[in-house]
């Protein structure tokens, strides 16, 4: 999910700062999560399985002053599905589907 996430904020990144006229030389994006594993190994039933908190930190190369750079990163949060999926409840739908094998008769 995280790379996912840090991949999101890279192509939309790009995007937006053609579409604003800002040469990125380079984009560094450092991402983190706190995730307790208490729930996953089935210890404790009562927290969220998930993230509890996620760090982005995004480092452009570019000779766009600050103010651009704050205005293009508001886009790109604004602009980037994998943060609004996070930020946002999202409906999910899990269907479980058993095969069967077939058995020929003779």
């Amino acid at each position: 999910m995280l790379a996912g996430y840090a991949g999101c904020i890279n192509a939309v990144g790009e995007l937006v700062a053609k579409e604003q006229g800002i040469v990125l030389k380079s984009l560094q994006i450092e991402i983190s999560g706190t995730l307790s594993l208490d729930k996953y190994q089935g210890k404790i039933s009562y927290e969220r399985a998930g993230f509890k908190s996620v760090e982005v930190v995004v480092k452009p190369t570019s000779d766009a002053t600050l103010e651009q750079l704050k205005d293009w990163l508001i886009a790109v949060e604004n602009r980037c599905p994998v943060q609004d999926n996070l930020a946002n409840p999202t409906p999910v739908s899990v269907v479980l589907f058993k095969e069967y094998e077939s058995s020929a008769v003779a």
